[in-house]
């Protein structure tokens, strides 16, 4: 079974929160901590090491790690990407000419459906006038 001793020097412990900030480490193999008293703690396999903000070294039981600890997320690595800032003005203009075309049309359309509703509604006035009974003439008295 693997001893490790009052603040001795393990390596990989990973930060990770509790109430203050210490480091740990899963030992996948059955392990005691001695204390600062020389007695000593009993570690399962699967339990953490954990490192105490002033270095001492204790158990935490599996079960009790994961409901109480979190480690700290690793910085991603910054990424730098393409500069497509002239690609993106160029799409910009373009659909901004684009846009001014099509109000452009949409104006022209409008007109033409004005033009052609006055059209409507002078045919549509000539259609009633002719189909009203024509008036008979009147006879003058002579």
């Amino acid at each position: 079974m693997r001893t490790f001793a009052f603040q001795n020097t393990v390596q990989d412990l990973e930060p990770c929160h509790h109430l203050v900030r210490v480091q740990a480490k899963r030992i996948d193999e059955p392990f005691r901590v001695r204390d600062r008293h020389e007695g000593h703690t009993e570690g399962q396999a699967g339990d953490y090491l954990i490192r105490e903000e002033d270095g001492t070294l204790r158990v935490c039981a599996a079960a009790t790690f994961a409901a109480e600890y979190r480690f700290e997320a690793a910085e991603a690595p910054a990424v730098s990407a393409p500069d497509k800032s002239a690609e993106l003005a160029a799409a910009i203009e373009d659909l901004q000419a684009k846009h001014g075309a099509l109000q452009a049309e949409h104006a022209s359309i409008a007109e033409q459906l004005d033009a052609t509703k006055k059209d409507r509604d002078g045919l549509l006035l000539r259609i009633e006038q002719l189909s009203k009974p024509a008036e008979p003439k009147r006879k003058g008295k002579a």
